[in-house]
């Protein structure tokens, strides 16, 4: 079954008690130009928040592919994908993100996967290491996952 996620307004919700950091949120793999391995399956169908030209292969282990995309207005979204199983996806999304948000302090966007895999997106700047104690693995420097 396929399964899509959209967690914006749980994320935006959240990300409103974070801390004041004033820094602009930046997922650096984002800067980068588009290549094919970048191009997201046929099958995944993302929300219509998501940009899914703009998507950017973060890293692939095991049976899975793991990718972010730009959200309008002004936020992000990660993907999970197996890329066994076409219909074991999922996506999350936050739209916009507080002026305000610490990058270093919260990941703003965490979706569960298919057969309990995990990823969390981290802006530049997050501190991971609370994350990596707890058993998370850090796959690409805006990718946190587990349950691999």
């Amino acid at each position: 079954m396929r399964t899509l996620v959209n967690v914006a307004a749980g994320a935006v919700a959240l990300l409103a008690l974070a801390g004041c950091g004033g820094a602009k949120p930046v997922v650096s793999a984002m800067a980068q130009g588009p290549i094919a391995e970048d191009k997201l399956p046929t099958h995944v169908n993302l929300g219509p928040e998501a940009d899914p030209d703009s998507a950017r292969l973060l890293a692939e282990q095991d049976d899975y592919a793991f990718y972010a995309t730009r959200a309008d207005p002004d936020g992000f979204c990660v993907v999970i994908v197996n890329r066994q199983v076409d219909s074991d996806w999922v996506t999350g999304c936050a739209t916009s993100l507080p002026p305000h948000f610490n990058p270093r302090g919260q990941s703003p966007i965490k979706v569960a996967g298919p057969a309990g895999v995990i990823a969390k997106l981290a802006l530049d700047g997050y501190d991971a290491t609370d994350d990596l104690a707890d058993g998370w693995e850090q796959l690409h420097p805006n990718l946190l996952v587990r349950g691999l």
